[in-house]
């Protein structure tokens, strides 16, 4: 979903109507969801002064990607007027036009004020919703209080106006992104550490994607699961409730790589890995490999253009092997492809089963990976790397307990494309402090943090990497290391 000011204006209006207040007439405040934005304040603290956050929460339901508190708000974070003047005014993206100014606002348009209510500069603000000759129509929060749509003439008390262009998504102005990077992990800043590029490597797409495009294009609304997991029979049945059959046509899967894009967008992920199994080129492009190849390549483009899509061919281990050859026999020669996965139970079959898909694939230049390791040993690492000729792992965490095993991963430079959150869930790790991905990174393994099912784990790329950090697996400075490191090919 892009966004626009269109959406800004709509949602401000439909906001404003709810209504929201603070703590009047009796009544508990209902303002929850739009302190929640800010973690450091309360109900309580906001009563009376949260013009500026319900601002901010319309612009969030709007789809606008912004921080909190922007590199360029120098005196506090959004939820303050003049803060939304400081980050205006220092992005040349934005435009801004004083009060005093010949300019027609537009529903979307964001107005600050001066002595409205307290004699001071910055001291409200609102979305405008109409244009008239001699005032505007705004929605605006904390009137008495309250929100509600109301008329203001154009006068000297309107200080400035705030245009965001259509589909602005905000990108830190720190001129070094490893220092920007460590500090907002360090703060827990989650909207800045999804400003720094980063890859996802490790994502299936049909449970990759974003639950809030998902709901708002299908009316579905997709839980994710909230603790460790008993048996597979349970991660089952989770499926069966949130996905059934209901994405299993053409237009249901491309809406499925539509979300993973929007995903990744939001989540700052400039390189991001992901494809359809063999058997999908059958059951939902009726065989037209061409059609495949651009469901993908036009969500990237119409989504989010500014990310390298790297194409994946995905084989699951449960499929007969000759079964899997016919199908990929519509794959071959596609230069479009970048990597081959293998997936699924890693006891449906021997590894060495696949010894001539993964002959043929190398012939056709793929990059070489497979699940191994997540379920298994350490030696089927070894024994699945030698027999496919595997230049990447995903998971491959098994690795920890045998420093043979190590050692052949660093000598040979075998990448591991981790997923921890999905470890600590699935019960592979018994919690994300002592996840092996923090010693396999410090005895030289070439590890890639990714997320792996987000729909299901919550497990966006972000989030993972602070997770990691907030458990002390790994420092901040670690972290960025390893970021660095997914963004380079292996």
């Amino acid at each position: 979903m892009t966004a626009t000011r269109d959406a800004l204006a709509a949602a401000a209006e439909e906001m404003a109507k709810i209504p929201f207040h603070g703590f009047i007439d009796g009544k508990d405040s209902n303002l929850d969801d739009i302190v929640s934005f800010f973690p450091k304040w309360t109900v309580r603290e906001a009563d009376g002064l949260w013009c500026a956050a319900f601002v901010y929460y319309c612009v969030r339901k709007a789809g606008f990607e912004i921080p909190i508190r922007p590199d360029e708000c120098r005196t506090c974070h959004l939820a303050g007027c003049i803060a939304w003047e400081e980050f205006a005014l220092a992005d040349s993206r934005i435009e801004y036009h004083k009060g005093t100014e010949e300019f027609d606002p537009m529903p979307g348009d964001i107005v600050i004020y001066d002595r409205v209510f307290d004699g001071s500069e910055h001291d409200h603000m609102g979305i405008v919703l109409q244009n008239r000759e001699n005032s505007i129509v705004t929605a605006e929060g904390n009137i008495n209080n309250m929100s509600e749509i109301t008329e203001r003439q154009k006068d000297e008390h309107i200080r400035g106006y705030i245009r965001l262009p259509v589909g602005y998504s905000y990108r830190s102005n720190c001129m070094n992104e490893d220092v920007c990077f460590i500090e907002a992990i360090k703060q827990g800043n989650l909207d800045l550490i999804r400003s720094i590029p980063k890859s996802d490597l490790h994502n299936h797409f049909v449970l990759g994607g974003s639950r809030n495009y998902i709901l708002s294009k299908t009316g579905y609304e997709i839980e994710p699961i909230t603790g460790p997991l008993n048996s597979m029979n349970e991660m089952d049945a989770w499926s069966a409730k949130y996905i059934g059959n209901r994405f299993n046509s053409t237009e249901g899967r491309k809406l499925l790589v539509e979300a993973t894009f929007e995903q990744a967008k939001r989540d700052g992920v400039t390189i991001l890995e992901i494809g359809e199994d063999v058997w999908g080129l059958g059951e939902f492009f009726n065989n037209d490999i061409e059609e495949l190849i651009a469901a993908f390549q036009e969500a990237n483009e119409r989504v989010a253009p500014e990310i390298e899509l790297r194409l994946q061919i995905g084989l699951s281990r449960h499929c007969p092997v000759d079964y899997l050859e016919e199908c990929l026999k519509h794959f071959w020669g596609h230069k479009e492809f970048y990597s081959i996965d293998l997936y699924g139970d890693e006891m449906a079959q021997p590894i060495e089963n696949f010894i001539p898909i993964y002959e043929k694939a190398a012939d056709n230049g793929l990059v070489l990976k497979a699940h191994v390791g997540e379920w298994g040993t350490a030696k089927d690492i070894v024994t699945a790397v030698n027999a496919l000729h595997l230049q990447e792992v995903q998971h491959g965490i098994a690795a920890v307990q045998d420093e043979s095993v190590i050692d052949f991963l660093v000598e040979r430079n075998i990448r591991l494309n981790i997923t921890p959150t999905s470890n600590v869930l699935l019960g592979r790790v018994p919690d994300m402090k002592n996840h092996p991905i923090g010693q396999l990174y410090r005895k030289g393994v070439n590890v890639t943090v990714n997320s792996d099912d987000v729909l299901i784990f919550d497990s966006d790329v972000s989030k993972e990497y602070l997770r990691l950090y907030q458990s002390g697996c790994l420092t901040a400075e670690e972290l960025n290391d390893i970021r660095k490191n997914g963004l380079q090919r292996n």
